[in-house]
């Protein structure tokens, strides 16, 4: 593979310490390093929430919309559908964390080199926290997150796959299923099925 030269990246992208996160010990340690990076500069950095050791289950979310920073993502309308969801699996919320890909607001898609270094960020953070089962909401995340470049979460979602050494998959926007009750039975009734993880 061609080595990705650092000039190839948009300066907001570039590491002031290369990767310092990389070598974060705990996950507060990575928060702090991460929020230093220049991709965060100036902009209120949102860190994950719930339970982030160890969960059953880690939510992936594209980025934090303003609604989420009112009480935290659990406590959103979103978020209570969503708790609601897993507990018809069983799953309780003390079992779920929830971080985001950009840990921060953004009004469109990252591009791609950028979404190349929030991929490895979250890797690192994957690891730190070490839940059974991570899952990846939306399009975007599907695209740049799991590099599912020709497909769509209506269709690819529920399909076994792994991040970071973790079974993961991606579902339907929540933001979607909670204005369309087609789109929430397609979760329900395909997606989750299909991946096996609840069984």
């Amino acid at each position: 593979f061609p080595t990705r030269r650092s000039s190839d990246l948009p300066e907001s992208a570039k590491s002031a310490v290369p990767s310092a996160y990389e070598s974060a010990g705990s996950l507060e340690e990575f928060y702090n390093l991460v929020s230093a990076e220049k991709l965060y500069a100036k902009t209120p950095f949102v860190k994950g929430e719930g339970n982030l050791n160890k969960p059953r289950l880690l939510l992936v979310v594209y980025s934090p919309l303003a609604k989420y920073l009112e009480n935290g993502y659990a406590k959103s309308d979103v978020g209570e559908m969503v708790a609601r969801m897993f507990a018809g699996l069983n799953i309780q919320s003390e079992e779920i964390g929830i971080t985001y890909f950009c840990k921060k607001q953004v009004s469109r898609i990252v591009l791609p080199q950028v979404a190349l270094v929030f991929k490895k960020m979250l890797e690192k953070e994957v690891s730190l926290i070490a839940p059974q089962t991570v899952i990846f909401f939306g399009d975007k995340l599907l695209k740049q997150a799991l590099s599912q470049n020709n497909v769509k979460v209506v269709d690819f979602g529920g399909k076994p796959l792994e991040f970071a050494k973790t079974q993961a998959t991606a579902l339907i926007d929540p933001e979607e299923m909670l204005t369309n009750r087609q789109l929430k039975l397609v979760t329900w009734k395909i997606q989750i099925p299909k991946c096996g993880f609840f069984g």
